[in-house]
């Protein structure tokens, strides 16, 4: 499992800015008053890591008509606790079970579906050093067998653009699709532009978008420095792909000229 940058610290960061703080689920440390506070408010709710990425260490609690529940995932199976009486026997379980360290809850959004299996949008953002960003490409994550995550190795899920995804989803006409990803590139660039704020060095940032059921625009997770890039190899149209790996090869070699002028 990847330990990395702490998804609480760039909550934070980007919580400060009032522009983007609209697009974020609710989120705080984990403790039992959080989890109680949550439930009340949420009806489901995610456990994440907080230096776990790719969709380790996830898990889903919710209200039932009984009380309630929660899921995770131990390898690529998921194991479902059911009837859990208490808030306060909620918690113990989640904190037998939880990943060690600091974890965070967050809301749960209630994304929006391809035949029953939600999906998220990749938005990736590239610059070369000191640059200006630019957007690069879409691709969307729909979940497989495993419905409560979207990482393509843990859920078994696939790949397809986002015009599909939105025709299929919420059958939106080609006007209404060009309006929702010029909103998502405009928030991509939001983000990015802030991000330079937070890590100066970085080239590449992923950024995780989900779509709720009523087209709500929500920031999933803001991945850097080496956000994953081979789905785009996956799509029907390989030319944002090339034009990712030709930035690379542009970034890699102004890090080489700047190198050689330190020296």
């Amino acid at each position: 499992m990847k330990r990395s940058s702490s998804k609480w610290r760039l909550h934070q960061f980007y919580y400060r800015d009032t522009y983007i703080r609209r697009f974020l689920p609710a989120t705080a440390l984990l403790s039992p008053r959080t989890l109680n506070g949550m439930l009340n408010r949420y009806r489901s709710v995610y456990i994440k890591p907080d230096r776990l990425h790719r969709g380790s260490g996830i898990m889903v609690a919710q209200k039932t008509p009984h009380g309630y529940g929660y899921a995770k995932m131990r390898g690529k199976t998921v194991v479902r606790q059911t009837r859990i009486l208490t808030i306060q026997e909620l918690n113990r379980r989640i904190r037998r079970d939880a990943a060690p360290g600091t974890n965070l809850i967050q809301q749960a959004i209630p994304l929006a579906a391809i035949q029953g299996r939600p999906f998220d949008i990749r938005a990736m953002m590239m610059r070369k050093p000191h640059g200006k960003w630019g957007f690069f490409g879409f691709f969307v994550k729909v979940a497989g067998r495993v419905t409560f995550i979207t990482n393509l190795q843990r859920s078994g899920g696939s790949i397809m653009t986002l015009d599909e995804a939105l025709r299929r989803s919420f059958r939106m006409n080609p006007v209404q699709i060009a309006s929702k990803k010029r909103s998502l590139i405009l928030l991509s660039h939001r983000i990015s532009e802030r991000f330079q704020h937070y890590k100066a060095s970085t080239n590449q940032i992923g950024i995780d978008f989900g779509l709720d059921r009523a087209g709500r625009i929500w920031v999933i997770e803001v991945n850097f420095d080496y956000p994953a890039h081979h789905p785009f190899a996956m799509l029907p149209d390989k030319s944002a792909y090339w034009r990712i790996k030709r930035m690379q090869r542009a970034i890699r070699a102004a890090r080489r000229r700047t190198r050689s002028r330190v020296r």
